[in-house]
Order: C-alpha cells, then sequence, then structure tokens
C-alpha cells in the first residue's frame, strides 16, 4: 500500500528540491529495516512531509547496524518531527528531530532495556558504531517510557553524550 508523502531534500550547497508525491512505503537506501514513512512520524497530523539530507542517509544506516548487532526488531516512536509538533511533543526548540544544521535524533522502543546495565552497554554499541563512520552520538534513556533517543551528529566538538530519564 502506497504511503504519499512529500520530501524536502536538502543539499550539502544549500540548493532544496521538493518532492510533492514521494511514496514513502520504499524502505530507506541502506537501512532495509526501516521506511521513510516509519520515521515521518506517522501518528503526527503533520507527517505528509520529511527533511532529508545526507546526515539523514548516514544517521539511519547506522541505527540499521545497531538493530543487525542486537538482531532485534526496532520500532521508531519519533524520526521527523516538524516545529510544531516537535513542540506539541514537549520537545525543545533546539531539538535534532527537527534535522538542525547539527544534528538527527530518532526515539526507539527498547522495553528489553531494563536497567542501567543493560542501557550502557547498548550505549556504548552506538557509541562505537557512530565514531566508526566519523561522527558523534548520543543515547538518553526514557527509563519508564522504555525508549532511547539515539542521536548523530557530524559536525560537533563534544563527546558522546549519555544521560538517563525518569520518565
Amino acid at each position: 500500500m502506497s504511503k504519499i508523502i512529500q520530501i524536502e531534500l536538502k543539499l550539502a550547497n544549500g540548493a532544496i528540491f521538493t518532492i510533492p508525491n514521494f511514496d514513502a512505503s520504499a524502505a530507506i537506501p541502506n537501512a532495509p529495516h526501516f521506511t521513510y514513512y516509519e520515521v515521518a512520524n506517522p501518528s503526527c497530523k503533520e507527517a505528509t512531509k520529511l527533511v532529508i539530507n545526507n546526515q539523514f542517509y548516514k544517521h539511519y544506516r547506522n541505527l540499521e547496524a545497531l538493530r543487525v548487532i542486537d538482531g532485534k526488531s526496532f520500532v521508531v516512536n519519533s524520526g521527523y518531527r516538524s516545529p510544531s509538533f516537535n513542540k506539541q511533543c514537549g520537545g525543545i526548540e533546539t531539538s535534532n528531530h527537527i534535522y538542525g544544521t547539527n544534528g538527527i535524533a530518532s526515539d526507539i522502543a527498547m522495553p528489553w532495556i531494563t536497567t542501567e546495565a543493560l542501557f550502557n552497554e547498548e550505549a556504548n554499541k552506538w557509541k562505537a558504531i557512530c565514531e566508526s563512520d566519523g561522527i558523534v552520538g548520543e543515547a538518553l534513556w526514557y527509563k519508564k517510557s522504555h525508549f532511547i533517543h539515539f542521536g548523530s551528529f557530524i559536525n560537533y566538538s563534544n563527546k558522546f553524550y549519555k544521560v538517563i530519564y525518569n520518565k
């Protein structure tokens, strides 16, 4: 079944191309377990647009690597967010779900992560994957909600960031 959304391609030189009727049911290249539609926040009424840049492909390729290493299915709770949907979700204005120039983020449901030790193991895998790709990663565990926020940054000078929230 086709899932039509609008794609906005942002090139490194600043050029932007809009594809108004993109079939988002397709898998993301080099990340066959993720579809464009899944990461466009289908639960959001505004999920008709997805911003794509080179960082987008790198981020989901790295999440695919994590999924393969874990040998478990992932569910993307939240990928790209429009600024208004991000506000509605309680996200901060500088959220990487909005795909700023600095980073990109995805919230992944991981109900099997139940202890700090398991989270640290998952965070360390993400850190290693990101570092092997020449980027900086972050892992934020939302303990009560059973998801991990995975971020990745290309132009970022800080070290790997790991936090546990009791939310």
